[in-house]
């Protein structure tokens, strides 16, 4: 907008408090990944055995299988995107 001393002042000391935390927020954020993909794993493998015990798929747990295993696409995608990239 407007090249202000004041504004790139404003603008150094936010860079100076950002500094070295971009890998915490990444750790943040891949811990919580994989916690909520383990658990949609854990969730389609007790769906599976489930199924496999009584003989005949509920339609209810196909549902949630499919909505289960979309979700874990989403994120094994999302996951090798962020690993790929070159920060």
């Amino acid at each position: 907008m407007f090249k202000t001393p004041l504004r790139k002042l404003v603008i150094l000391v936010l860079d100076q408090l950002k500094q070295g935390r971009g890998p915490l927020v990444m750790k943040s954020i891949g811990g919580t990944m994989l916690v909520v993909f383990a658990s949609t794993l854990y969730v389609v493998t007790n769906i599976q055995k489930r199924s496999s015990e009584v003989g005949v798929v509920n339609p209810t747990d196909e549902v949630l299988m499919a909505q289960r295993l979309l979700e874990a696409a989403f994120m094994g995608t999302y996951g090798y995107t962020i690993l790929s990239r070159d920060f």
